[in-house]
């Protein structure tokens, strides 16, 4: 896929809101295709509360999290983590990768929750299946 076609994705897919489980609404906007790799940044109300990095040119695609303390434990992780996902197939990726440390339980319980495979220590990985929604 060109850069071209990825921002024209992006540009399709975002901005979109997400809930997070105690009730706030943040909205995720995404950017920066031209130098393979997108950043998908979750914002409340003008403070970043996370980001989501996806290599996009590189199959599978390698996704990475970070979160502002603040936003731990309420769900924005696995929202953002939902839609690396579903970005990742809308790009045709066959599957995508996580690193994940063994001190982050809760981040890799959702990994496993959401069919995430580690196949490496720390590393796990999704297989996409187009056609599907997959959750």
């Amino acid at each position: 896929m060109t850069a071209a076609e990825v921002a024209e994705t992006l540009a399709r897919e975002y901005p979109k809101t997400v809930v997070l489980n105690d009730g706030a609404h943040l909205v995720l906007r995404a950017s920066g295709p031209e130098a393979g790799t997108i950043v998908v940044a979750a914002d409340d109300d003008g403070t970043r509360a996370g980001t989501a990095r996806l290599g996009w040119a590189t199959d599978p695609v390698d996704l990475a999290l970070t979160l502002e303390p603040a936003y731990r434990d309420r769900r924005l992780g696995t929202w953002m983590l939902l839609d690396g996902v579903h970005l990742a197939a809308a790009l045709g990726a066959a599957s995508v990768v996580v690193d994940a440390p063994a001190t982050a339980e809760a981040f890799r319980a959702a990994l496993r929750r959401l069919d995430f495979v580690e196949r490496d220590p720390g590393r796990f990985t999704k297989t996409l299946h187009h056609g599907w929604t997959d959750f």
